[in-house]
């Protein structure tokens, strides 16, 4: 039933790029975070280099990064829902942290400059922990942080793997103005955020996409238990679903009624998002539709035959050369 994944092209991207990457980790090589570096030229400029060339071209960006930051209150005042990304990956903040909430928020989330910091956000029962727990290849170390207030932080078993993940427990709609949710809880630290949902993007979503673009975090809008979701598109396509036939189609046992299910599921996804973010005047973006299994099988072997797959190997590729990009000296 699992289809056959061919593009070798993604496949080798996600290979190199993760190379690249850990390879940087050990041999200490590792670039500052961007938005972190940016974030420091104006907060603690005392520890830059002092008065050589680096230190006066982190100043000129400090500057450069306050004056878009007043441009785009400026724009918040006039379109207030208008959002453009940072093509040229400058943060422009509609307000920047103080010294001491930014130095807070480090301490207080266990931030390590040399590694890969990743939050995972999302509404109850989006999937945040196994999302987590497939990248961390199944441990049974995550638990849930539906119902604490706290986030669950959670480091890789392998002392080799430079990533660290961070699940935030669900938030209610945030009353304030959006940035206030995305200072609150540091999320300018992160080398990039994982937005989970189920069917509709909600005002917090919102907050988190619009503020990741001002602060130039990657961001990553995935749909967890696919199969499962395409198992009830078979079942509905049935008037009786809980008839033999019907649980035997969404079994798999009728390849082409399963394949047009899932297509439409996808699709249907993906048009979802795409009217919610237009909505919002948020640019569009890609969202990806993601069977845990599926994941945790390429993590941990690369060989994802016989499972169902759907958007795992592009977001492997993704967040990978997002990283590269950010964080080694290495351009593809």
């Amino acid at each position: 039933m699992g289809n056959n994944f061919s593009a070798a092209s993604t496949v080798n991207q996600v290979l190199q790029a993760f190379e690249t990457v850990h390879n940087a980790f050990i041999s200490q090589t590792m670039r500052p975070s961007p938005t972190v570096q940016q974030l420091e030229s104006i907060l603690l400029p005392h520890v830059q280099e002092q008065r050589g060339p680096c230190y006066w071209q982190n100043r000129m960006n400090a500057r450069e990064i306050l004056r878009r930051s007043r441009r785009e209150r400026q724009c918040l005042d006039e379109e207030p829902h208008l959002v453009c990304p940072t093509e040229d990956g400058f943060i422009r903040p509609i307000k920047i942290p103080t010294v001491k909430e930014y130095l807070t928020a480090k301490q207080h989330l266990q931030y390590e400059a040399d590694f890969i910091h990743f939050a995972v956000l999302g509404a109850a029962q989006s999937g945040k922990s196994a999302l987590i727990d497939a990248f961390l290849r199944g441990n049974g170390r995550v638990g849930s942080a539906e119902n604490e207030e706290k986030v669950a932080r959670y480091a890789d078993d392998n002392l080799d793997c430079p990533f660290v993940w961070y699940e935030f427990p669900s938030t209610p709609t945030h009353a304030g103005a959006d940035w206030e949710y995305f200072a609150a809880r540091g999320l300018y630290l992160f080398d990039a955020v994982f937005l989970l949902f189920d069917k509709l993007l909600t005002q917090t979503d919102v907050a988190v996409l619009r503020n990741c673009a001002r602060f130039a975090v990657p961001v990553y809008i995935v749909r967890m238990d696919a199969r499962a979701g395409v198992e009830r598109a078979v079942l509905d396509a049935f008037a009786s679903p809980t008839s033999e036939r019907a649980r035997g189609a969404a079994a798999g046992l009728e390849p082409r009624l399963w394949q047009k299910r899932k297509n439409a599921y996808v699709q249907g996804t993906r048009t979802a998002v795409e009217k919610a973010l237009q909505d919002e005047g948020l640019p569009d973006q890609r969202v990806y539709v993601v069977e845990q299994e599926t994941l945790r099988r390429l993590i941990v072997s690369g060989d994802g035959s016989g499972l169902e797959h759907f958007d795992e190997w592009e977001l492997l590729r993704d967040m990978l050369n997002d990283v590269r990009r950010r964080r080694t000296s290495v351009q593809f």
